[in-house]
């Protein structure tokens, strides 16, 4: 473990938790299974930057809204997400976890800002300027929510950051779910999962108006749902085409 956190300097020499402290996950074999690296995880070809702010709220789905209201119901801003870019990327994905999801695909206000790197799992807190969103806005249940297994609230367990990647490891249900996200072009996403021991087939609903620009190592894509047959879901890769045309103006 500590030749990893040798790898992935600054970003975390464990798992960090929700608030940016560092914590193990409640299973150890869950840690366990986390920390066998797998051979996808060379170095991507854009160097990324992760760090974690306080922004403006740009959900509109209320299931999400409830992640970030106040007791007395009025909208809080996004606190503690997590915002991956790179520097020659004209956008930023942001992961809550709270929701254990990827929560939005962002043009970016200042494509040339510096970003504070996340240090040591002590997350900075300094507040963002909010960018121009792109058409993928999360909304709707989580994306792993059909499978079988998937019941009740996700439960966000920790990152780690290895040959450049962030990998976000949570449980929903039964589930145990790892999720590694990145920019492989400055217009191509990709997540890549790994699921522990799958018990059937896992549906994976994708971003609505999203299908037709998106691929996967493995299943089919039908009416904007993903199908991975149990037996190839342990590890497979999502793609997603992205493009500046699909920009709209912020509400």
């Amino acid at each position: 473990m500590a030749g990893l956190a040798q790898e992935a300097p600054p970003v975390t020499s464990g798992l960090a938790s929700s608030d940016g402290l560092t914590s193990a996950p409640e299973s150890a074999e869950a840690e366990r299974d986390f920390l066998q690296i797998s051979s996808f995880l060379t170095d991507p070809p854009l160097p990324l930057r992760i760090s974690r702010h306080t922004r403006d709220n740009f959900l509109t789905d209320k299931d999400l809204l409830r992640n970030h209201l106040s007791p007395d119901g009025v909208t809080r801003p996004l606190a503690g997400v997590f915002q991956i870019d790179s520097p020659s990327a004209a956008c930023e994905i942001i992961w809550d976890p709270r929701a254990c999801r990827m929560i939005g695909v962002l043009a970016k206000s200042n494509p040339d800002a510096s970003r504070e790197p996340v240090d040591s799992g002590n997350a900075t807190d300094a507040k963002s300027p909010t960018p121009v969103p792109l058409r993928i806005i999360a909304s709707g249940p989580h994306p792993l929510r059909r499978s079988t297994g998937a019941y009740g609230e996700p439960v966000y367990f920790g990152f780690r950051w290895v040959h450049g990647r962030p990998g976000f490891l949570y449980t929903i249900g039964s589930l145990i779910v790892e999720e590694w996200i990145w920019l492989e072009e400055p217009t191509l996403l990709r997540q890549h999962f790994r699921i522990r021991a799958p018990e059937s087939d896992v549906i994976v609903i994708l971003p609505p108006d999203w299908s037709s620009e998106v691929t996967s190592t493995a299943g089919t894509i039908k009416d904007g749902v993903l199908t991975v047959p149990a037996e190839a879901a342990a590890e497979f890769a999502i793609s997603t085409r992205l493009s500046r045309t699909n920009v709209v103006p912020t509400p």
